[in-house]
């Protein structure tokens, strides 16, 4: 009588093990029932490649960055944020080109860019520049002394100096024909427009 208890008992845990065996897979029993979707996705997710900005355009009011495509490791769509100074100017954009309006003359800016992935994964590329003096989009009158007779004023050249200043030079022709006296002038300014 023992002997058939002892039988019973056996008979049992062997079908109790053999019911919770035929309710997994043999996957699950070697990976310890991990999910079976995180097994097949072995692909980490890689942020989108490296890119370089440039900054094209610049006004006193306005400046043009454009930057290389940023290429996803994962082959996922990249888009991209731009950031002026800490703050969100555009998402979601496609293009790689973006105009900023409304700037302040003779600023420095921040400009973040930065390229992301539908995983949100992120690379990004940093860049300043400074706009320009409001006068130096348009031309400039630079009075070189009073001119008595009649004359024609020329400008022959206008170079920029290593101090990012200008250096003028022309000549003004005293009368009405090629023979009569010429007036010759230099004048240099700074970056300002400032007379030096």
């Amino acid at each position: 009588m023992e002997l058939l208890h002892k039988l019973v008992k056996l008979l049992f845990v062997q079908s109790v093990l053999v019911i919770l065996a035929s309710g997994c897979k043999k996957e699950d029993i070697i990976s310890g029932g991990s999910n079976p979707q995180t097994q097949n996705d072995t692909t980490v997710n890689q942020p989108p490649g490296l890119f370089t900005i440039s900054i094209s355009g610049i006004t006193s009011d306005s400046a043009t960055i454009n930057w290389t495509k940023s290429i996803d490791p994962n082959n996922d769509s990249v888009l991209y944020k731009i950031y002026l100074n800490d703050t969100l100017r555009a998402q979601n954009l496609t293009a790689l080109t973006y105009t900023f309006g409304g700037l302040t003359e003779l600023t420095s800016y921040n400009v973040k860019v930065v390229a992301y992935d539908p995983k949100f994964k992120e690379s990004f590329a940093n860049t300043t520049f400074n706009t320009k003096k409001y006068w130096l989009r348009y031309l400039r009158k630079i009075e070189y002394g009073p001119i008595t007779q009649s004359s024609f004023k020329t400008l022959g050249q206008m170079v920029k100096g290593n101090d990012g200043g200008y250096v003028m030079v022309g000549d003004a022709q005293l009368g009405e024909t090629i023979n009569d006296p010429v007036k010759i002038f230099a004048k240099k300014i700074d970056s300002l427009g400032n007379e030096i």
